[in-house]
């Protein structure tokens, strides 16, 4: 993703994932969007994304909830300048059935 942010082909780690399912604590993504925070400063000017997958699964939804629209982590505010974008996607998967 960062050679089509940047337009060459310098590699450098701007897109973060988790995962989440019924097992992610709210914990565990307090950890991966401290470590976004770190890295989008390593980053900079590029912006860095945080892609939460499935967020709707994990009992930590009140946590990704206070990142991504309170932009807070453990009550304190997620600094503007540092250059993370928080992601959020919906995705639905259509299973067809043949009779």
């Amino acid at each position: 993703m960062s050679g089509l942010l940047r337009g060459d082909k310098t590699s450098c780690n701007n897109l973060l994932e988790l995962k989440t399912h019924g097992g992610i604590t709210g914990q565990d993504i307090e950890e991966i969007v401290e470590k976004a925070i770190d890295t989008a400063r390593k980053n900079k000017p590029i912006k860095t994304i945080l892609f939460f997958d499935e967020a709707n699964t994990s009992d930590g939804i009140g946590v990704i909830k206070s990142v991504m629209c309170d932009r807070l982590l453990r009550g304190v505010p997620i600094p503007d300048d540092c250059g993370l974008k928080v992601s959020l996607s919906f995705i639905t998967i259509f299973m067809s059935y043949s009779i």
